[in-house]
């Protein structure tokens, strides 16, 4: 396997050439504007899909707490989720009921913008997810510009609980599709790690910078 950078002035078998890459990336953060308190696990819910009703349940159509686990109990019954789904989901609601949240726990996710992750929950519930995705200045000019995708992202995590951590090359979110695909974004992961370290040693060790983000 060859590498190239994306400036073409470095070429060569993949493993000798990559270690040469000394860049990493800046560090944008998007931190949630709402309260972690009082958080309640719920999903949409309005009795189930039909051809008459193809879109999505309302906003006010959802289940929690007793609803949400007794409805899951009836679909493990009738075979249409595993067991272990619904005692998951079960376990899921006590947790929140219990007045916990995700405020300590950090999500790294490749592909964060993709429609069936599970980034805006993750947030709804606390979490800080820590997200890889197509820079947003491919697509300009098209009818799909990326940087929709990080808009999206940005003002998902600023309207929710949670926060958001991306990498930043210059005024673009990086991809594992270029720069060095793992090894540039695997440096900038354990940096940013070390950003939020307690550590004083590892917070001076830092090679890289904590970016603003404006939305």
């Amino acid at each position: 396997m060859v590498f190239h950078s994306a400036d073409q002035k470095l070429q060569g078998p993949f493993e000798a050439t990559v270690d040469k890459v000394k860049e990493s990336f800046h560090t944008g953060e998007v931190k949630g504007t709402k309260s972690r308190a009082g958080l309640m696990y719920q999903i949409p819910y309005d009795g189930g899909w039909h051809p008459t009703k193809p879109h999505p349940p309302p906003a006010d159509k959802v289940l929690s707490k007793d609803a949400l686990k007794d409805q899951a109990t009836k679909w493990a019954a009738a075979g249409i989720i595993e067991p272990d789904a619904a005692q998951a989901l079960c376990f899921t609601s006590d947790y929140f009921a219990a007045g916990k949240s995700l405020e300590d726990v950090y999500v790294v996710m490749i592909g964060a913008g993709s429609a069936m992750g599970p980034f805006p929950k993750l947030l709804e519930m606390g979490a800080t997810v820590v997200a890889i995705d197509i820079p947003g200045g491919w697509g300009k000019g098209g009818p799909r510009p990326t940087y929709t995708l990080w808009k999206r992202l940005c003002e998902t995590a600023k309207a929710s609980p949670g926060a958001l951590i991306f990498p930043l090359s210059k005024v673009s979110a990086a991809s594992l599709l270029q720069q060095a695909p793992l090894f540039r974004v695997t440096a900038w992961r354990d940096c940013a790690s070390r950003l939020r370290s307690p550590s004083p040693s590892a917070r001076r060790s830092r090679t890289c910078t904590r970016a603003p983000v404006v939305i």
